[in-house]
This record gives structure tokens, sequence and C-alpha cells, in this order.
């Protein structure tokens, strides 16, 4: 039953980090908050059962999107 309790504290985190992440105004602020959000989408896939699609989502879904967006966001201020 108690594991039941962090489960649902684990995928609150989910849509608040969405809703903070929406009304970011500096994108270096939105790029580190679409990072807890990716690895928070991680550990509630680990959680569940899914090591596979935990350990896609660390990768592709977050490292690779990270890293897009900070490569994109720095040549724009240039």
């Amino acid at each position: 039953m108690s594991e039941d309790i962090y489960i649902v504290a684990i995928v609150a985190l989910l849509p608040l980090c969405a809703l903070i992440l929406t009304f970011q105004v500096n994108p270096y602020h939105a790029l580190i908050l679409r990072g807890i959000l990716g690895a928070v989408a991680a550990l509630v896939y680990a959680v569940l059962g899914g090591a596979d699609v935990a350990l896609t989502e660390a990768l592709v879904g977050t490292m690779l999107a990270i890293t897009l967006y900070a490569v994109a966001g720095r040549s724009s201020l240039v």
C-alpha cells in the first residue's frame, strides 16, 4: 500500500512540471525543466516495470532533446 503512495506522488509531478514548463520565459529554465520532466517520466516507467521504456525515455527523450535544444538555443543567440 505504501508503494502506491510513492507512485501517485511521482505521477503527480508530471503535470506539475509540465504546467511550470509552459509558463517559463527564460529558455534555459525551460530546458532544465524539460530535463526534469523527462527524468520523472523515466522514473515512472521504471517504477511501473517498463525498464526498456524508461531507458529509452532517459536516453532519447531527455538527453537527446536537451542536447538539441541547447545547441539550437545557443546558435540562435549568436
